[in-house]
């Protein structure tokens, strides 16, 4: 294990990998080996844009993640195996498994900011995605609003759910992390994405636009803040993935 974690912190993840499979096959009920299988997949995984090639990479953490949650874990391993889990279901695309096991991991450990943006970020793409589709049906740019009744009402019972729980998750996130100005910035996404459902009520929406301008304004001043961003740079958006990383321990 000490071998493995060296490396792994020296970002040799094939050689960790490695001393990490010697140390589980010596003790097969060592789950902090399984863990440490399934961050180094994970990181292996991350490393490249997702091919059919790689994929084996994230099955295999997938395999690893559930294998310990399955053997009555600690709370230290359960949070990393729940992290992994939700990271490489967002980064699959698979939205849905990706928010179970970021709520699952609330449950777990509420204070964890990246939980509930992960989620927010979630939400956001969905319905970026379904109201893309709705508006390439009635012929309009994304930066419109679609005069269509029918068919803004369809996507008010698509996105609607989405887009209140991306609010509460992201707005929780900001609280636990207050200069958090990608969380600010989906904010503002998310609540223009909220005009675009508020149809014929044009308060409701002009509400809505001017509550976006107010958080994408708040982002650009936490992000000017921000001493290791130089000035003009744009606002930089993070993945809904974990940092998942190995606790150093007692290496010597």
């Amino acid at each position: 294990m000490k071998d493995g974690l060296r490396a792994y912190h020296s970002g040799e993840y094939h050689q960790a990998n490695q001393h990490f499979e010697r140390a589980s096959a010596l003790d097969p009920k060592l789950l902090d080996a399984q863990v440490a299988l399934g961050v180094t997949a994970t990181k292996r995984y991350m490393e490249f844009v997702p091919t059919p090639e790689t994929t084996h990479y994230a099955e295999e953490a997938v395999d690893h993640f559930k294998r310990v949650l399955n053997s009555n874990p600690s709370k230290e391993q359960r949070i990393l195996c729940l992290k992994g889990l939700s990271t490489l279901y967002a980064k699959m695309e698979k939205f849905d498994d990706a928010s179970e096991y970021n709520r699952t991991l609330i449950d777990v450990a509420p204070d964890i900011p990246d939980s509930y943006y992960a989620i927010g970020v979630i939400e956001w793409t969905k319905t970026y995605k379904l109201r893309m589709e709705r508006i390439g049906l009635v012929h309009q740019s994304q930066d419109e609003f679609t005069t269509d009744t029918t068919a803004c009402e369809q996507l008010r019972s698509t996105n609607a759910a989405y887009i209140q729980s991306g609010i509460l998750a992201l707005q929780k996130a900001v609280s636990l992390r207050p200069q958090d100005y990608s969380a600010m910035a989906y904010l503002n996404l998310i609540y223009r994405e909220k005009a675009h459902i508020d149809c014929t009520d044009k308060d409701a929406r002009a509400n809505d636009v001017k509550t976006a301008d107010e958080w994408i304004d708040r982002s650009m001043l936490a992000q000017s803040r921000d001493t290791s961003i130089k000035a003009g740079d744009p606002i930089h958006l993070r993945e809904a993935v974990h940092e998942l990383t190995l606790p150093t321990g007692t290496i010597d």
